[in-house]
């Protein structure tokens, strides 16, 4: 959902009409990483603590299996229907994809413990919510049209990041993990009102000089929920804020209703 809700923000503040191919493979693509994500997750040591949804995929790694091989051979057939300049990207996108897979989940420790998975996770997801608008937009109009793109595609990839470190951060304080986590995520979250803070003020700054305005909104939005979470996120169950979290990136579903 927040996938499909950023894409249909972008495209519509920059005017790309984006048919069905393109909305389906973003759905599929992002639940197969997601779900694939999950189950090698919940494959770690058994004497180690999970996060629920790992221990959920853990016990029912046999549909969520079944459901990534449907969505795979799904994805494969709307690949067809793609524009030619969306696919290629798709390409690429499969390659830094399969290169994070590779370092998160196999290899060495001490490489690992370098990789900032958060961040990166951020970064792939708003990579792939903008790929068929950045693509696109270069068949219908001139170069800088793809310029306008680039400030607002960085605020949501700041955005996707922020809610995966609250989120790590979070179970690791919480829950009393013993595994340590990236020294960039323990800072950032021990500083999430602030981050959150200077989010929002950074999108307040350019909403009179960067276009599209809309995303700045919404990106101001979804930053003052963080502001928000941070300050309860000691009052708050830790599967509440969770799920707030995920919530605070669906605040392209106001501005889309308003618009409509």
């Amino acid at each position: 959902m927040v996938a499909l809700l950023w894409q249909a923000l972008f495209s519509r503040c920059l005017h790309v009409h984006i048919r069905w191919p393109p909305i389906l493979a973003l759905a599929l693509s992002t639940w197969t990483i997601y779900a694939l994500d999950r189950l090698l997750d919940a494959h770690l040591p058994s004497d180690r603590p999970v996060a629920l949804r790992h221990e959920f995929s853990r016990r029912h790694w046999s549909p969520m299996l079944a459901s990534i091989g449907f969505a795979i051979a799904l994805l494969l057939w709307t690949c067809l229907h793609l524009r030619p300049a969306v696919f290629q990207n798709g390409i690429w996108m499969l390659g830094a994809v399969t290169i994070y897979f590779v370092i998160v989940h196999f290899a060495p420790q001490a490489v690992r413990r370098l990789w900032p998975k958060e961040v990166a996770v951020g970064v792939l997801f708003a990579l792939g919510t903008c790929l068929a608008t950045w693509s696109l937009a270069g068949h219908i109009g001139p170069a800088a049209l793809r310029l306008t793109l680039i400030t607002p595609a960085l605020l949501f990839a700041a955005l996707c990041s922020l809610n995966c470190i609250a989120i790590e951060f979070w179970e690791w304080r919480r829950t009393g993990k013993t595994t340590p986590i990236h020294p960039l995520t323990a800072w950032v979250g021990a500083r999430l009102h602030w981050t959150a803070l200077a989010i929002v003020a950074l999108a307040f700054f350019l909403m009179p000089f960067e276009p599209p305005r809309p995303v700045l909104m919404a990106g101001m939005l979804s930053g003052a929920t963080f502001v928000w979470l941070s300050a309860q996120s000691d009052s708050l169950p830790l599967d509440t804020l969770r799920m707030l979290a995920d919530a605070a990136l669906l605040s392209p579903l106001l501005l889309l209703a308003a618009a409509s």
